[in-house]
Parts: structure tokens; C-alpha cells; sequence
């Protein structure tokens, strides 16, 4: 669980080749995991602020209008 943390096991770091190049690297990788991390906690603190204020009605639509677009994009990906 704790290698990710190590510089020596951290697949990236690898990858890059070792040194002050793979630092960087690390570094530059864990910056986007943290700004995945607050998208992540932004997009959950707004998808309940919704819900208890919009009620079920509205994440139903939201729901079903995400759906639809994944649909769309997939039968588009498809065939296009």
C-alpha cells in the first residue's frame, strides 16, 4: 500500500527512468491526482447541494440527460 509513496516503486518514476527527471515527474503526477481529487470532492459537494434543494425530480433529469448523452457519443463513436 505504501510503495506508491517510494520513489524506487512508483511505476511513473520508472517509467521516466530515475533521477531528478522522475522527481519532476512524480511530482507533476501527483499534482493532477490532486486535481482530480478536488474536482472529484467540487462535483459531490454540488451534486448534493442539488439534490436536497432541487429535490429527486431534478437529479432524475439530470440523470436521464446524462445518459442520453453517453448514448448519443457512444452510438456516434460507433458508427461515425
Amino acid at each position: 500500500m505504501f510503495a506508491f509513496w517510494t520513489r524506487s516503486a512508483s511505476p511513473i518514476a520508472v517509467a521516466a527512468g530515475g533521477g531528478a527527471l522522475a522527481g519532476a515527474v512524480d511530482l507533476a503526477a501527483l499534482g493532477f491526482g490532486q486535481l482530480g481529487h478536488d474536482g472529484n470532492l467540487t462535483g459531490a459537494r454540488l451534486g448534493v447541494h442539488f439534490a436536497l434543494k432541487r429535490g429527486s425530480r431534478f437529479i432524475r433529469v439530470v440523470l436521464l440527460c446524462a445518459v442520453i448523452a453517453l448514448v448519443v457519443k457512444l452510438a456516434y463513436d460507433q458508427f461515425a
